[in-house]
């Protein structure tokens, strides 16, 4: 109907639209204090999260620390990581269980939603924010380690680190690790190609816009996770508190990437030995990243737009890999 079209225009994100994002007609301010306080308040609360995730996956699923250094392990003898679908199933289905659970306490904007308009969105941005994950662990394999390439990723925290530190002794210098070290994405991994090539092409513009900002991390973290795919609902679609929060959290990613300033957070916590400048960034054991070579140097307006626009690529890269992947299966001794 007539009415239900305009309150859906009146819903969408009305993104660099006209003069209201243009530095001709309206200079940009310089981030604020409480902006940057808001920002590093997102990194704080994503790595309780994380970590709390990590505590309840493992209560959860008694191998996972096993798991997750067998997989570093896999890397160091030269071998593919096995890909083993009910667990990565298990393992999905834990971490939505526990997000659905606590999200609304860790995440001011998910306390602000209704519980199904909650659950609806976290059931679609929970799969998403782990592709997030991948392309920023992917554009961090230029790092010189596994634990350098963490360390320059959000999602992997200094307490998770020291939670396996049991589990990874001798294997602390082992190369970084990317998405090709896997079985489950050797290619041919997808029933047609161009998916494949559509999957590897959105992991590597996220790592590359993403890899050495750890506040840009935090906010498109924050924006991919209560951004739902186009399939949602009318009744998502048309959530103006989750329409509003979309806007804020666009407008503030663009601000941040306008009026960078000497604002900067890095994380610290476990290293490999004299990791100190261990970037190199001509040097990347993944061929993935050669697919985004060309927006190396892109404006903030069009970087903004370019990850707002790749949210919808990474709902579909979820359903590529739960839907048209093809499923070999191996078997992994943890």
């Amino acid at each position: 109907s007539k009415c239900e079209e305009t309150k859906k225009e009146k819903y969408e994100i009305p993104y660099a639209t006209g003069h209201a994002l243009n530095k001709k007609v309206l200079p940009v301010m310089s981030f604020t204090f409480e902006e940057e306080f808001q920002v590093v308040d997102y990194i704080v609360r994503i790595e309780q999260y994380q970590n709390r995730r990590f505590d309840f996956i493992c209560t959860n699923f008694h191998q996972y620390r096993e798991l997750t250094a067998a997989f570093i392990a896999c890397t160091h003898r030269g071998r593919k990581i096995p890909f083993n679908r009910q667990i990565e199933r298990n393992l999905f289905a834990i971490g939505v269980e526990f997000t659905k659970q606590s999200c609304k306490e860790i995440y001011e904007e998910m306390g602000m939603l209704s519980s199904d308009v909650r659950r609806e969105v976290l059931n679609c941005t929970y799969p998403a924010l782990y592709v997030v994950m991948c392309g920023i662990l992917e554009g961090n394999t230029r790092e010189k380690t596994w634990m350098d390439q963490h360390m320059k990723t959000l999602h992997v925290t200094k307490e998770s680190h020291a939670a396996l530190k049991d589990y990874i002794r001798g294997l602390e210098n082992v190369r970084s690790i990317s998405l090709k070290d896997q079985e489950r994405f050797t290619s041919p991994w997808a029933v047609e190609m161009a998916d494949e090539e559509k999957f590897e092409r959105t992991v590597s513009l996220v790592g590359r816009l993403l890899r050495d900002d750890i506040q840009l991390q935090a906010l498109y973290h924050m924006f991919v996770m209560i951004r739902p795919p186009p399939r949602a609902s009318e009744k998502i679609k048309l959530d103006s508190g989750l329409a509003e929060v979309q806007i804020k959290l666009s407008q503030l990613i663009y601000r941040y990437l306008s009026t960078k300033s000497d604002f900067s957070y890095t994380k610290g916590g476990y290293s490999s030995e004299d990791s100190e400048g261990t970037s190199r960034p001509d040097v990347t054991s993944s061929s993935i990243m050669n697919m985004s070579e060309d927006v190396e140097d892109i404006n903030p307006d069009e970087k903004t737009r370019l990850l707002i626009s790749l949210v919808d690529d990474l709902h579909d890269c979820v359903d590529i890999m739960q839907n048209r992947s093809l499923l070999v299966q191996t078997g992994l001794d943890v």
